[in-house]
């Protein structure tokens, strides 16, 4: 029996796959949960007619990304932190933080589980961090960590 799955089924395929099921898994789970509908022609159009769209705004939304990316990599993104003697931080510099001054100098939200600091910024410099803008767009941004007593 052919089925058109509504929602992700685990090890069976994600939505709006097409899969081969036995007759009994879909009349009995599939289809009484609401997880799948049997494949008709009609239904077949409207589905390609889907992916089409769903595929022209993903390919939006990956170019959108890769603007974003360019914007940020342009200039340094300035952060500024509490420090004290000898350029040492009060705390390190955090993905809220990173987050933050992003939307403070650039005008654009990221999500602060996109940032990702490999090593722990805890000194005033210059450092390179990844933000995840796309599942294929990364952006490797300097920051410059600047005392907030330098404004």
């Amino acid at each position: 029996m052919k089925v058109i799955l509504l929602e992700d089924v685990p090890k069976l395929g994600k939505a709006g796959k097409v899969v081969e099921v036995k007759r009994g898994f879909g009349t009995n789970l599939l289809l009484p949960q609401g997880k799948a509908e049997i494949v008709t022609k009609s239904r077949l159009k409207e589905l390609e007619t889907h992916q089409k769209q769903i595929q022209q705004k993903s390919v939006y939304i990956k170019q959108r990304a890769e603007q974003v990316r360019d914007k940020i990599m342009e200039r340094p993104l300035v952060v500024h932190m509490k420090a004290g003697e000898g350029g040492k931080l009060y705390g390190s510099v955090t993905g809220i933080a990173v987050a933050k001054a992003v939307k403070e100098q650039f005008g654009i939200d990221i999500d602060k589980s996109d940032v990702s600091i490999t090593e722990s910024i805890k000194i005033i410099g210059t450092y390179t961090i990844n933000v995840k803008l796309h599942p294929e767009v990364i952006a490797d941004i300097k920051i410059d960590v600047e005392s907030e007593s330098a404004e």
